[in-house]
């Protein structure tokens, strides 16, 4: 990311309105929107010089005309925003029509009043609601048209965050099921069973592969249902469990076999690998309950592990990219909470996911 656009969304975090008001006055001055206004307003301003033969009755015209730049289309992104919905529209639309009023009458009434100028062609009461009806339009179309870009803008930025997000998934994914002292375990463990057990070794070795194999096609998707990541979480841990039975056992609470919930591949397989890796691998026993409560377009995924709950690791990853995940595929609407069990000795793993508006009715 740019610095510019690091130090923008700064701004617009501690100042949105003010942000708000600038990037809109920096949007006008673009040549798409600058030259239509050019193009609107020098017939106007001509015709009050035609008919006035006078310089204060310009000024009376400037006013108007730099009012609208600065009020219009900034009011309206202010007031009407097109990125959430917001109350209490018809109070809102009537704000806006007053503050066109406001600076229409400053302009026509106000400004020749300081200065004794008489009625000009943009001055008479005529001419003044014409001029407040293209104030509302203009305001509201320029508006609409920056909210709108600014919209794609972000909407495309998000996009290529996630894919990049996307790629980062994809090499901790490998790197955690490539990994060699991983395989080298589990393939030790298998070549024991060969021995001892053929029948147990040949079911890890059937595991194995259909875990990697679940694994590498999930790389390939964006996003698949939540029934596909808790079939991916669930094959992890009977490879785990395979290894040695008497460690954990699963209780799973809630799945759904065909929920259509649709997450980012493999959002849950960190937190599955933490509570293997730093709960169960270091001799802590129990079961490991995963529960997934599902409330209209929202779920909530709870990972209860054995294992004291030892706060994050300097330099770790795992938790840090579910979060960023979650962001990119949900924003606001979802979050990731870890930490102590109610249970002592335990640790506990909260992701909670709602789809937006857009989602829920597209």
């Amino acid at each position: 990311m740019e610095r510019s656009h690091i130090v923008d969304a700064r701004a617009e975090a501690r100042w949105p309105v003010v942000a708000l008001v600038v990037s809109t006055w920096q949007a006008l001055l673009l040549p798409k929107r600058l030259f239509p206004l050019v193009v609107v307003s020098a017939p106007l301003l001509l015709a009050q010089w035609v008919f006035a033969h006078s310089v204060s009755a310009m000024l009376s015209a400037f006013v108007m005309l730099f009012g609208f730049m600065a009020l219009g289309p900034a009011s309206w992104r202010v007031l009407m925003p097109l990125d959430r919905v917001v109350g209490w529209v018809p109070v809102r639309l009537a704000a806006y029509g007053a503050l066109a009023a406001a600076v229409v009458s400053v302009a026509g009434y106000g400004v020749p009043g300081v200065i004794e100028l008489g009625t000009t062609f943009l001055t008479a009461a005529p001419s003044l609601g014409v001029v407040w009806g293209m104030w509302c339009v203009g305001g509201w179309g320029l508006g609409r048209d920056i909210e709108l870009e600014a919209s794609l803008t972000r909407a495309r930025a998000r996009a290529e965050a996630l894919d990049r997000a996307r790629e980062q998934a994809e090499l901790m994914a490998i790197r955690t099921w490539l990994d060699p002292h991983f395989l080298f375990n589990t393939l030790n463990a298998i070549a024991e069973w060969t021995r001892e057990d053929p029948v147990v070794a040949e079911a890890a070795l059937v595991k194995l592969a259909a875990t990697l194999r679940t694994v590498l096609g999930g790389l390939q998707r964006d996003r698949w249902s939540l029934a596909e990541e808790l079939r991916l979480v669930d094959a992890v841990c009977a490879l785990h469990h395979t290894r040695d039975p008497s460690r954990f056992t699963v209780e799973r609470v809630g799945w759904g076999a065909d929920d259509p919930f649709s997450v980012p591949p493999m959002l849950l397989l960190p937190l599955i690998e933490n509570a293997m890796k730093h709960g169960i691998g270091r001799g802590h026993r129990g079961p490991v309950r995963i529960e997934v409560i599902a409330d209209g377009a929202s779920r909530r995924v709870v990972i209860e592990s054995p294992g004291p709950w030892g706060g994050e690791r300097a330099g770790g990853h795992g938790l840090l990219m579910v979060r960023r995940r979650l962001f990119l595929a949900f924003a606001e609407h979802a979050r990731l909470i870890v930490g102590p069990s109610e249970d002592p000795g335990r640790t506990r793993s909260e992701v909670v996911m709602a789809r937006s508006m857009e989602e829920q009715h597209g």
